[in-house]
C-alpha cells in the first residue's frame, strides 16, 4: 500500500515483510502521511492519481533475500506444517502472479523480491532501518519517527540457522542479482 505526504513530496511504497507496518504507522501518526490506497500501488499508478507526484521522491525497504525469505515463510508458509524450504516461494509467486486486478502489482516475482525498489528515489534498508527511514524524513524536513514493533517475529533463531548448503544456495542462485545490488550476502543479522 502506498503512503503520501504531499506536502513533503514522499511517497512510501509499502513492500510485506520489509517492517511495512511499522513504518506506515509511525509515518501516518509522526509525520503526516496518509495511505492513498487499497492495496499495493506502483509510482505509475500513483501518478496517475496524482500528477503532481512526477517530481516527488518514492522510496521502499529492502531486506536481505535470505532472512526475508525465512520471515515470509512464518508470516504464510510455515502454515503447511513442513520445515523450512525457500522453495515454497515459488507457490506464492504462481498464486499472485495468476490474475490480478488492473494497478495491482505482483508482490513477488521469479528471482525479485523487492519489485518495487525500480520505482523508488531512495531505498531504507531494513537492516538500518530506524538510522536511514529518519535521515530521508530529515532530508525532506519531517521529523524523525519513533518505530513501533507491530508486529513481532515469532521465530526464535537467526535466518542463518533455517538454511542448508542446498536451501543456501537455491536462494543464492534464484536472488542473485538482488544480493549483488543491494550488497547482501550471507550474514547473521540482528534479530528484529
Amino acid at each position: 500500500m502506498p503512503y503520501i505526504n504531499p506536502q513533503a513530496r514522499l511517497c512510501f511504497l509499502a513492500h510485506p515483510r520489509a517492517a511495512s507496518h511499522s513504518i506506515s504507522r509511525a509515518l501516518q501518526e509522526q509525520a503526516g502521511f496518509r495511505s492513498d490506497a487499497k492495496h499495493h500501488g506502483t509510482r505509475a499508478s500513483i501518478v496517475r492519481r496524482h500528477p503532481e507526484a512526477e517530481g516527488w521522491t518514492f522510496f521502499c525497504v529492502v531486506r536481505n533475500p535470505y532472512d526475508a525469505l525465512v520471515s515470509w515463510w512464518y508470516h504464510r508458509g510455515k502454515n503447511d506444517g513442513h520445515e523450512f524450504n525457500p522453495r515454497w516461494i515459488e507457490r506464492l509467486e504462481r498464486e499472485v502472479g495468476v490474475e490480478r486486478p488492473p494497478g495491482n502489482p505482483v508482490l513477488v516475482e521469479p528471482g525479485r523480491l523487492w519489485i518495487y525498489a525500480d520505482d523508488s528515489d531512495a531505498i531504507v534498508r531494513y537492516e538500518q532501518l530506524d538510522a536511514d527511514l529518519n535521515e530521508l524524513l530529515e532530508a525532506h524536513d519531517l521529523p524523525a519517527v519513533v518505530l513501533p514493533y507491530d508486529v513481532v517475529s515469532r521465530r526464535e533463531r537467526s535466518y542463518a540457522e533455517h538454511y542448508d548448503s542446498v536451501t543456501r544456495d537455491w536462494v543464492t542462485d534464484r536472488y542473485g542479482e538482488e544480493l549483488r545490488i543491494w550488497g547482501y550476502g550471507w550474514q547473521e543479522p540482528a534479530m528484529r
